[in-house]
């Protein structure tokens, strides 16, 4: 969320006209099976990596060859992992026609379905006349909006061999391992909302401003169930069924956690004010 402070006169949500709704390039799920690493690491947030994740300090005094260097010890880990082929990148993704019914989302199947998931949101804490759903066409609009929503997993191989780290007790290099795995799904997260940014018109074709991506600095926002705005954990399910999660060998638990472990789901917001309280 900005830094900045939002008075209450400000809690507004501008009603987006229907040529300010995004056109997707299809309605439905599609899955990616094969994402290249060299599209994945760019989006890495290395400083969270190392300060967050690792606990490291990026400039640790310690000798020039150690590999406890955080910038060395990364370097070995992501030749390791090519090496030994565990980054299985893949990902569902899809656009689905959705209208807002006060703090529930109406998310349709396709263009004709009469029976659509619901999703309900709590008024945020911090201003509570505002919820996910208030970013969204309301029904009485007499239009639908857009929602997408995306999987990503970096597959079992990696998440096999971060849990043979901890069953063989190598307890500190368990720690690193799924701190870098975790981070990586973070970063293919990333990469699959800045795929959708430019499907839905939102970014320029060409290059990504990867500066700009780590720092939010981009329209809409990417949100995951089980955080504050989005507490549902059993919302997990309908994301599942609406992407065909098991194309990519992703799973619930009968507790609604993914399977495997690094994976993680997200509704995209396009509406331009979501960036002022997410």
């Amino acid at each position: 969320m900005n830094s900045r402070e939002i008075t209450k006169d400000e809690i507004k949500i501008r009603r987006l006209a229907p040529e300010e709704i995004p056109r997707p390039p299809f309605w439905g799920s599609r899955h990616l099976k094969k994402i290249s690493p060299e599209k994945v690491l760019p989006f890495l947030n290395v400083k969270v990596l190392i300060s967050t994740r690792w606990q490291l300090k990026e400039k640790a005094s310690l000798p020039i060859n150690s590999r406890l260097l955080p910038a060395a010890l990364l370097s070995s880990f992501l030749e390791e992992a090519r090496y030994k082929k565990l980054l299985q990148f893949q990902a569902a993704y899809g656009y689905f026609p959705a209208c807002s019914q006060k703090n529930k989302l109406l998310v349709f199947r396709s263009e004709s379905d009469d029976s659509p998931l619901v999703f309900r949101f709590p008024a945020l804490k911090s201003f509570p006349e505002v919820s996910v759903a208030h970013f969204f066409l309301p029904q009485e609009a007499g239009e639908k909006d857009v929602v997408a929503f995306s999987l990503v997993t970096t597959g079992q191989k990696l998440d096999a061999f971060i849990k043979e780290k901890w069953a063989r007790g190598d307890y500190a290099d368990y720690f690193l391992w799924h701190g870098l795995g975790a981070e990586l799904t973070e970063a293919l997260a990333e990469y699959i909302h800045f795929k959708i940014r430019q499907e839905l018109g939102l970014e320029p074709e060409g290059r990504p401003d990867y500066a700009a991506s780590l720092k939010k600095k981009y329209r809409g926002r990417r949100l995951s169930p089980g955080y504050p705005s989005f507490p549902q954990l059993e919302d997990q399910t309908k994301i599942l069924e609406l992407l065909k999660a098991e194309a990519i060998g992703v799973s619930l638990t009968e507790t609604f956690q993914l399977v495997p472990e690094l994976t993680t789901t997200a509704l995209i917001l396009h509406h331009p004010d979501a960036s002022r309280y997410f």
